[in-house]
């Protein structure tokens, strides 16, 4: 009932109330899912139940959430950051944050590279690697006898759904631009400032123009990729491979080739997931309850996981990228971008 209520964005009552009894016992849980290695799909974690999360820290009060959540869908991003800013009023270090990342995003150089490197990953590099990967396969399955997983031509399938997804892409980064979506998987400190307008929010729309286009185009991009995923991993079902959970498996896809995955994905073997424990060591420092720890960490490394995962998938993309396969699931993938 409570997973209902946050898809759909509406507070009502009785999911309010049903928030606030998980919550109570929140860390108990959250302690056994650790012991048992258990993590939530990020797929399933909306705007709305990160903000409600945050909003709970500071009140319990009911009828006042429900008050300022009426008639708001919170997996709006404008309508949540309105129901917000009723409870956490921005600080001066946001806005000093907005200023300085903005700032250092701000070239033309830094937007052509973004855009150079989505377009080369993910027209170029994807079709290539599910071709090569699957002629690996046909010799793999021949010499083996086992049954054969992967198919060569899933990368002219994927060069075609790549294309047929351009409408949506375009809509996506539409959307962006226009602040009807934010960044994925919404970090609350990129929460808009001034969501009802006026001279701030006027002065926040300006200053976050480069964090919006670079946001834009990387929507793009994730769209035409899953695109080219969904049709590539259609081919594979239609030949009687199996592929479960084919609508999640394009996403997470997708966000790889445009260096937004996970951290720590189940099927990477010991190397890569090496490099991801050092990444939640610096994220654990960043979001560090003492201000002198998450200051300096802020100010130190300013952006994490996307230059992370491109150093992963340098790593891949190398004669480094044998060793990868170590404790891999998915050794015919790693094989074929070494």
């Amino acid at each position: 009932r409570l997973a209902k209520a946050l898809q759909e964005g509406q507070l009502t009552r009785e999911s309010l109330n049903d928030f606030m009894a998980i919550k109570t016992a929140g860390t108990d849980i959250g302690r056994k899912l650790e012991s048992f290695k258990q993590a939530a799909n990020p797929e399933d974690v909306t705007i709305a139940n990160q903000i409600l999360s945050e909003v709970a820290k500071v009140t319990d009060n009911v009828d006042d959430i429900l008050k300022a959540a009426q008639g708001r869908n919170l997996n709006d991003l404008r309508e949540a950051a309105k129901f917000y800013r009723e409870f956490i009023k921005p600080t001066i270090g946001e806005w000093v944050d907005l200023i300085r990342y903005n700032s250092m995003l701000s070239s033309p150089l830094t937007h052509a590279i973004n855009i150079f490197s989505n377009l080369v990953n993910s027209l170029v590099v994807a079709p290539t690697d599910y071709t090569l990967r699957g002629a690996i396969d046909i010799v793999g399955s021949r010499l083996t006898g086992r049954q054969q997983k992967y198919l060569a031509r899933e990368g002219i399938s994927y060069s075609v759904g790549y294309a047929k997804s351009l409408g949506k892409a375009f809509r996506d980064f539409t959307d962006v631009m226009k602040g009807k979506q934010g960044i994925e998987h919404l970090d609350i400190r990129y929460m808009p400032l001034a969501p009802k307008g006026g001279v701030a929010g006027k002065i926040e729309g300006i200053l976050s123009v480069p964090t919006r286009l670079l946001e834009g185009m990387d929507r793009f991009f994730i769209a035409l990729a899953e695109g080219g995923e969904r049709t590539a991993l259609g081919v594979r079902q239609a030949k009687g491979i199996k592929t479960p959970n084919l609508d999640v498996l394009a996403k997470e896809t997708a966000k790889y080739r445009i260096f937004r995955q996970e951290l720590s994905p189940a099927h990477q073997g010991m190397l890569l997931d090496a490099v991801d424990e050092l990444t939640k060591l610096v994220e654990m420092a960043r979001n560090n309850k003492n201000p002198a720890i998450s200051t300096i960490a802020k100010f130190t490394v300013p952006f994490l996981r996307t230059p992370m995962n491109i150093f992963k998938q340098g790593l891949e993309y190398s004669p480094v990228g044998f060793a990868t396969m170590f404790r891999a699931t998915n050794k015919t993938e790693q094989l074929t971008k070494a």
